[in-house]
């Protein structure tokens, strides 16, 4: 009998990630910082997201297969699915993802198959100056599928932290510090405020408090 279990749980695992695939395919990580921000966007593609059986069309030598010098063509336009719906603002400035670099978590000198799974990331960083005091921001992006989510986990470098949000699904963690934010094809958009603190002041503060003395 166990014979017979481990290969049936083998398939129940196999459908089981082959659906969570199905339903998150792409992954958001976030973080801003008091001078960055940083993207990753972690992607599962297949050809049919791009709207193709195959990817045959870059191809462009017919040997079946996606050479290293064929890529170039694949992976922008990769960018551009992968991105397009995603957006990112911080005080109504856009987060420009064209600056974002594409890599492929496959060697660079390994050629891909017509209808491989591809396993990409989308990421960078972006230059922004935040000033002591409340920010706004959003994060936005449609799921592929109707049915489909996007989790964005979202983090908050020293002396920052989040304090509310709206729209999207989210729950903050670890006292400002996290965000978690699912977004949907209904509820593709989440906003919020985080605040950075001035941490010259505060020590500022601290200093003339520990030093001042009592009134005799």
């Amino acid at each position: 009998m166990l014979l017979l279990a481990i290969p049936f749980q083998a398939d129940a695992a196999s459908k089981e990630a082959t659906l969570a695939d199905q339903v998150v395919p792409r992954t958001v990580r976030l973080s801003f910082a008091a001078e960055q921000v940083f993207v990753s966007v972690r992607s599962r593609v297949t050809p049919v997201v791009l709207g193709e059986r195959t990817w045959a069309r870059f191809d462009r030598n017919s040997d079946g297969m996606i050479g290293p010098a064929e890529r170039g063509a694949l992976k922008a336009e990769m960018k551009r699915q992968e991105t397009g719906h995603l957006g990112v603002t911080v005080d109504g400035a856009v987060v420009p993802m064209r600056s974002l670099a594409l890599r492929i978590e496959q060697p660079e000198g390994d050629s891909i198959p017509l209808d491989a799974t591809i396993v990409l990331r989308v990421e960078g960083k972006v230059r922004v100056a935040l000033a002591a005091g409340l920010h706004r921001f959003s994060v936005y992006d449609q799921p592929r599928g109707k049915d489909g989510v996007v989790p964005f986990r979202i983090g908050f470098a020293r002396g920052l932290r989040v304090l509310s949000g709206g729209g999207a699904r989210g729950e903050i963690r670890g006292g400002g510090k996290r965000l978690e934010v699912v977004s949907t094809k209904l509820s593709p958009i989440f906003w919020g405020v985080f605040e950075r603190v001035d941490e010259s002041a505060s020590k500022s503060s601290a200093l003339e408090g520990g030093t001042r003395s009592e009134p005799r």
